[in-house]
């Protein structure tokens, strides 16, 4: 009986090295990856902060008639510069050269819907519907961008 415990033993140790051995050659710790990784949590912080632009623009769209034209412009202007801010911090973070393709779609991405948010304020500004027809195409231009960084996201994640 004793002797069967030892043996237990001894393969369970052997298993544990036998799989901290593969744990181990499985992870990749060279500098690239790890670079990659930190700028992919640092832009997953600005993708979030721009969700939450979209969602309040979203909200917006759906509120306007309800509002003042005075009231829809002033909100345009604030998402507006909620934009511009994490353009800055987008364009700040250092960019490994793997990631350079995510980062021009999400850099166009954030662009186009600082310009649609404006054009939409532009039409209650100037009553003119010919601004609500460019918000829409800026709209269909940030979607196809940030569809293109998502995949690319999912390249870089599965790197």
């Amino acid at each position: 009986m004793r002797n069967k415990s030892k043996w237990y033993l001894i393969l369970l140790l052997g298993l544990v090295f036998v799989l901290a051995g593969l744990v181990a050659g499985c992870v990749d710790v060279s500098p690239e990856h790890t670079e990659t990784e930190s700028y992919l949590t640092e832009l997953e912080v600005i993708i979030n902060d721009a969700t939450d632009v979209a969602f309040k623009v979203s909200n917006l769209y759906e509120t306007a008639d309800q509002l003042e034209s005075a009231e829809v412009v002033q909100k345009c202007a604030i998402y507006g510069t909620e934009y511009d801010d994490l353009l800055l911090s987008l364009v700040a973070l250092e960019c490994p050269e793997e990631c350079s393709n995510l980062r021009e779609y999400t850099i166009d991405g954030i662009t186009y819907s600082k310009q649609e948010v404006t054009e939409f304020g532009a039409a209650f500004a100037t009553g003119d519907i010919e601004h609500l027809y460019e918000a829409e195409s800026y709209y269909t231009q940030a979607q196809r961008s940030l569809a293109l960084a998502a995949a690319e996201w999912d390249r870089l994640k599965n790197y």
